[in-house]
């Protein structure tokens, strides 16, 4: 059940992405220039590893924090997705709704080789964040515009495969999740990587109806 669950999740996530978001974060210090036209891919460059998750109940705020090998100035879109495995059980069923709101995506760019955001009480529309296995996107836009170091050495999927023979083995070992997508655009392409854990420092289903927002 979990696997099928996982491969709905990856569907809900990717539809998610179409949908604008107003969530920007301030970039204002992080140089237009910060990526050089002398940057190049290596075999670290889309590696994702979770340093930093912190949430404060008393602000209701999130921390999310992921080391990355890609350069200081990729843009990358930073969906966070709360949700419940069929393993959790049915006690969990009634809050679907309440989740969804809690769901979120935001631009930022690496800096200092993190890929860092932290999400307010109004990103999180004022509900408390309810503990929840965390489904994480992180969808990297290549363009002639954004981006343009990766398309010079990546133009398709079929380059990608060449250059990363591991994440897309990786990816076929595994016919129930996704651990990459490669979506063609109009004027370029998506590259989505994802990730996922619990998350088990938040509120409890007690917490949140002691809070009375339900």
């Amino acid at each position: 059940m979990k696997r099928l669950f996982v491969t709905a999740m990856i569907v809900l996530l990717s539809a998610c992405f179409l949908v604008a978001c107003s969530n920007t974060e301030d970039t204002s210090m992080i140089s237009e220039d910060t990526v050089s036209e002398e940057v190049k891919l290596d075999e670290n460059s889309f590696t994702f590893k979770l340093k930093t998750s912190e949430y404060n109940k008393d602000e209701n705020t999130y921390l999310i924090e992921y080391e990355t090998g890609l350069p200081d100035g990729t843009v990358v879109e930073l969906f966070i997705g709360p949700g419940h495995p069929d393993t959790w059980g049915e006690l969990y069923d009634p809050y679907f709704e309440y989740i969804e709101r809690q769901q979120q995506q935001v631009e930022v760019e690496v800096y200092d080789g993190l890929i860092s955001y932290l999400f307010e009480d109004t990103d999180f529309n004022y509900y408390p964040l309810m503990n929840s296995y965390m489904w994480i996107t992180f969808s990297i836009p290549v363009t002639d515009e954004v981006n343009t170091y990766i398309a010079e050495e990546i133009a398709s999927e079929e380059d990608f495969i060449e250059k990363y023979p591991e994440i897309h083995k990786l990816q076929q070992e595994d016919e129930y999740s996704s651990i990459y997508m490669f979506f063609e655009e109009e004027n370029g392409y998506d590259l989505k990587f994802y990730e996922g854990f619990d998350m088990t420092k938040a509120n409890s289903i007690e917490e949140v109806h002691g809070s009375g927002i339900l």
